[in-house]
């Protein structure tokens, strides 16, 4: 979170042992989308949504 008049920053760091017991990619992908999606929820004034991660698209 940032802080007011540019005071700085709060972070609130959290362990990461988030993979799921099916030992499959997919379901650890889920789980963690779902954990990020519930940090997004508790502050998305804080998240950064209009983020253009790819600029241009490649044609394979």
């Amino acid at each position: 979170t940032r802080l007011e008049k540019g005071k700085g920053y709060e972070l609130n760091l959290k362990p990461v042992n988030i993979l799921s017991d099916s030992g499959e990619l997919k379901d650890d992908v889920a789980l963690m989308n779902q954990v990020i999606e519930g940090l997004v929820r508790t502050k998305p004034e804080q998240y950064l949504w209009n983020y253009k991660r790819f600029r241009s698209v490649v044609d394979y």
